[in-house]
C-alpha cells in the first residue's frame, strides 16, 4: 500500500483551514441586544432616583392635556401617556370647547404658568419640556 503524497495532503488541508478562517472572520457579527431592548439608561435611572422622572414631574405641575375624540394625534398621545394619565387632567375639547385653546390638539397646558406646548410629544420630549421650563 502506497502512502499519499504528503505535500499534496498538506496543501489541501492548508487550503481548507484558510478558507475556514476566512469564512469565520467574514461572518456577520450579531450584536448583543439584551441591553438595547430595554428602556433603562443611566439618565433615566438617575432621573428616577432624583425624582425627575416623568411621573414625578407631571405630579408636581398642574398639567392639562387637551384632546378631541376625532383627532388621531390625540388618540396616539393618550396611548403614549397611558401610564401617566392619573397625573394630569385630560380635557375633551369636544365636550368642553370653552376650556380649550384654539391653536390645535393635542396640547399641553400648565394651568399655573399658562404655558402651552402643541403637538404630539413622546415621553422624552415631554420630560425635557417639563424640566426645561417650557411647560
Amino acid at each position: 500500500m502506497q502512502l499519499p503524497n504528503r505535500p499534496l495532503v498538506f496543501l489541501v488541508l492548508s487550503v481548507f483551514v484558510i478558507v475556514g478562517l476566512i469564512v469565520y472572520v467574514a461572518r456577520p457579527v450579531q450584536a448583543d441586544t439584551r441591553v438595547a431592548d430595554t428602556d433603562v439608561t443611566k439618565e433615566t435611572f438617575w432621573d428616577n432616583v432624583a425624582g425627575n422622572d416623568l411621573g414625578s414631574l407631571l405630579a408636581s405641575k398642574d398639567i392639562e392635556l387637551q384632546v378631541t375624540q376625532g383627532c388621531p394625534y390625540s388618540r396616539k398621545q393618550l396611548e403614549i401617556l397611558a401610564d401617566y394619565l392619573d397625573k394630569i387632567t385630560v380635557v375633551n375639547c369636544d365636550e368642553s370647547p370653552d376650556m380649550c385653546g384654539r391653536k390645535g390638539v393635542p396640547a399641553f397646558r400648565n394651568r399655573v404658568t399658562q404655558k402651552e406646548v402643541l403637538g404630539l410629544q413622546n415621553l422624552n420630549e415631554l420630560r425635557d419640556k417639563l424640566r426645561g421650563g417650557s411647560l
